[in-house]
């Protein structure tokens, strides 16, 4: 069923203007007292949509895509009833959510609640409606210190926050999304993605107008590309997201369309299993100069969107390690292909089962397990890990300064002696190695008398600052092995109030000494 009907929609903006002259009330008055000859005027007019016509339905996520002034966020305001087309037809059936460019529909001398009452009123919600959603709302944009403040006292983060929250909880049928998601930071912006994912679920309508390729494929079914006005496809996003890059030319320097051509039916990846990992290596390594690799693991080999599963690894080499996984579970890798800009390559999936410990050896001493699939078996095996906030609760979301425990379940083969470490590293989300420890450094002694344990990692005051992070963990049976054992990666995020910049908050104090001619110097301080 089609909830939106656009046939042969256009607009057009006039503009009307006087060559050398500012367009004063004063100028303006003067003129009409002049002949045509004696002030030469520019009539011009600039058609923003050219005879446009598609169809979206209900439950449809849809994408449009085009350069700056292509006319995208002029369709979204025909849509959302900001603008009326100079001609055609459009047909929108259900509530219609809008977030449009950042701040529409507040009013800045206004506090964040009177702001809300007045969207929701503007959503069609009743006052007594909106009193009931009042703190859902205010919860999940996070404003809760801030919402009895002007929101001209907002920054854009937050602006964006509020918008999203009011439009995404007053029961739309259709969500309309221009670009606002680019200023949030990454914890927030994947509260979105989770709320997104859910109105999908619930069979709604959502139309992204955006520049980020990547959200594109990563989330739409269909994208409609637009250029200079003219629709030029209505396909579905990876089709949609080519075409786009080849109309455009938003390339790398140096590439032509071709190379992607040729580039899509070479590349490829290729899984070897092994105990409780699995190794990726490329069969056809790619253009390394412009492009990055970004894999995600999962178990299910059609998710709903390409890139859902876990993050394992960015990467521009030949290959790379995926550890501490389920023996006899088939898992699916998603290997996308990145240039600086744009995701423009659809994935190659490559799968794998790993071998339970039995079997590798038993391949191993038959010889039947080549030299480049033989993963070492270790005394020490770490499963999946946690991570615990102060409350000791599970999650993936800290904030500056509270507290975290990694706990590090392990277990021992005592038959082998050994001298058993563990690594961890905590990189930032672009592979930055910020703090680096093992075992063996700190003196940490794991008791080669039990079989099985928790290795606990507690930072009472978590130092790191806004942003996504990566925790790598490593085992070995000896300090020098650890190099060449599998890396064990998990993403979590902090958030935090403070207004440092940098990656970790240390623990700190300012002191002022005044000094006064005949005078004892006083002492200022602010401790953190």
């Amino acid at each position: 069923m089609n909830v939106i009907r656009i046939e042969n929609v256009s607009k057009t903006y006039r503009r009307r203007y006087q060559r050398g002259e500012y367009g004063t009330l004063k100028t303006a008055v003067a003129n009409l007292f002049r002949s045509s000859d004696r002030h030469p005027s520019d009539k011009t007019s600039l058609m923003a949509l050219k005879n446009i016509s598609f169809d979206v339905k209900r439950g449809q996520f849809m994408g449009i895509i085009g350069k700056n002034g292509s006319g995208k966020s002029t369709l979204l305001k025909i849509l959302a009833g900001v603008l009326k087309p100079d001609n055609g037809r459009i047909e929108v059936q259900g509530r219609v959510a809008a977030l449009l460019e950042l701040g529409a529909g507040f009013h800045p001398d206004f506090t964040g609640r009177e702001n809300i009452f007045i969207n929701g009123s503007i959503f069609g919600l009743t006052r007594q409606q909106i009193k009931e959603k009042f703190d859902e709302i205010v919860d999940f944009a996070e404003l809760s210190e801030f919402i009895d403040s002007p929101v001209r006292t907002y920054s854009s983060g937050m602006y964006m926050r509020l918008a999203f929250s009011v439009a995404t909880h007053v029961d739309a049928d259709i969500l309309l999304i221009d670009e606002v998601l680019a200023v949030g930071d990454g914890a927030f912006v994947r509260k979105c993605e989770d709320r997104m994912r859910k109105f999908k679920e619930q069979n709604k309508t959502i139309i992204l107008v955006t520049h980020d390729m990547g959200a594109v494929e990563r989330w739409c079914d269909d994208a409609v590309l637009l250029i200079d006005g003219n629709m030029i496809c209505k396909d579905k996003a990876l089709r949609a997201i080519e075409r786009y890059v080849r109309q455009t030319g938003l390339l790398p320097e140096g590439v032509a369309p071709e190379d992607l051509t040729r580039l899509q039916q070479t590349m490829g990846f290729k899984a070897k299993p092994g105990d409780q990992c699995v190794r990726l290596a490329w069969v056809n390594p790619p253009l390394k100069d412009y492009m990055a690799t970004k894999i995600v693991r999962r178990t299910d080999r059609y998710p709903i969107h390409h890139e859902d599963g876990t993050p394992v690894y960015w990467f521009n080499g030949t290959e790379c390690v995926d550890g501490s996984l389920t023996n006899g579970q088939p898992y699916y890798y998603g290997i996308f292909a990145h240039d600086k800009q744009y995701q423009y390559l659809p994935p190659v999936l490559a799968e794998a089962t790993p071998l339970p410990e039995a079997e590798l050896i038993r391949l191993t001493t038959t010889e039947k397990l080549t030299a480049d699939t033989t993963v070492s078996v270790t005394q020490i095996k770490i499963d999946s890990i946690q991570m615990v906030n102060g409350k000791d609760t599970p999650t993936t979301l800290f904030t500056t300064g509270e507290r975290m425990n990694i706990q590090i379940p392990y277990s021992l083969d005592l038959s082998r002696p050994s001298k058993a470490t563990v690594t961890l590293r905590i990189l930032r989300d672009d592979g930055f190695c910020v703090y680096e420890t093992d075992t063996h450094a700190e003196a940490v002694e794991i008791p080669s008398t039990a079989t099985q344990g928790i290795l606990n990692f507690e930072m009472k005051s978590l130092p790191l600052l806004s942003g996504d992070y990566f925790l790598e963990i490593q085992s070995a049976d000896d300090p020098a092995d650890i190099p060449d054992q599998p890396v064990s990666r998990y993403s979590f995020s902090v958030k935090s109030s403070a207004l440092e910049k940098g990656i970790i908050r240390p623990d700190h104090q300012w002191k002022l000494e005044i000094e006064r001619p005949g005078s004892t110097p006083r002492t200022s301080s602010s401790q953190e």
